[in-house]
């Protein structure tokens, strides 16, 4: 046992030099690559979810809100849907638009703050079902925290050209034989970004799950918002929202009346300063209007 075990550690240098001998040198080469730069617009999570509950281009805020599982939504017509956190209505629920609240001027709950905004206005939609509502004020119910997309600037000194994006978005739903269209304008430099949106819908009558049309269903609006933003510094800068909203000829098959006009005329103007300077996140950010 000796001898062989003497052999076997005799052999066992050998091997190794064989196996040294039988790499290629191609696979030792260095390789120096260039210096690679690569930005991207991180997302957060609240973003993440509202893309992921937006079921398409055509859906109405309604529809996102509808989808969320906290909420449910009361129908009174194809237009103007009230929503609900688990049986709370709007009177002990805090609708928001970026923490300012919206108050609806109708009795009959014709007009939530939802139907003045479009999701090509919107960034993420907070939902808070806990003690946490408070902080958006006094609320029984909880609070729904509507946040709108703001203009993109660089803000990096290797990003120095002006840039220039936009899209488009058409839909037709055939149950209420309605049209959709949208537009989206960014216009973005190292220091300042403009944002600019529209929005036309037109819808007839629905058809339920019967087939039949539901009488008094209709309506016609259009929307259009622009925001603006302007570094000061690299933690500070300054924000500007415009919105509009304009609807007409709105039926409600629920109610024994109907709705001439219902327009909308909102505006904010935010200077932002992130607490820790070159922070990351938004939620450091204190807004003041």
């Amino acid at each position: 046992m000796k001898a062989v075990n003497l052999l076997l550690i005799s052999l066992l240098p050998a091997g190794m030099a064989t196996a040294q001998v039988s790499v290629k040198e191609d696979s030792l080469r260095t390789v120096v690559l260039r210096e690679v730069n690569v930005s991207a617009k991180q997302k957060t999570h609240q973003q993440h979810l509202f893309q992921f509950f937006s079921a398409n281009r055509a859906a109405t805020t309604e529809d996102v809100l509808s989808r969320l599982p906290e909420l449910s939504m009361v129908r009174r017509g194809n237009y103007g849907m009230e929503p609900v956190i688990r049986s709370y209505n709007s009177g002990q629920v805090n609708l928001l638009l970026d923490g300012m609240r919206i108050h609806g001027a109708c009795t009959d709950k014709m007009d939530p703050a939802s139907i003045y905004i479009e999701p090509a206005n919107l960034q993420s939609i907070e939902v808070r079902t806990t003690g946490g509502s408070l902080l958006n004020g006094s609320s029984l119910g909880g609070s729904i925290n509507m946040k709108l997309a703001e203009a993109s600037c660089h803000g990096s000194c290797c990003e120095t050209g002006a840039t220039f994006s936009g899209s488009s978005n058409t839909g037709f739903h055939s149950a209420s034989r309605s049209f959709f269209q949208s537009l989206n304008l960014n216009y973005t430099t190292q220091k300042w970004g403009i944002a600019a949106t529209g929005t036309y819908r037109k819808a007839g009558n629905y058809r339920d799950g019967s087939g039949h049309r539901v009488q008094f269903s209709q309506y016609e609006k259009v929307n259009y918002s622009l925001h603006g933003k302007f570094l000061l510094n690299h933690n500070t800068y300054l924000k500007v929202d415009l919105l509009a909203d304009d609807g007409w000829n709105i039926g409600y098959a629920a109610l024994p009346m109907d709705v001439g006009y219902a327009n909308a005329r909102i505006g904010a103007v935010s200077l932002v300063k992130e607490n820790v300077p070159g922070a990351r996140s938004r939620r450091n950010s204190t807004p003041t209007r």
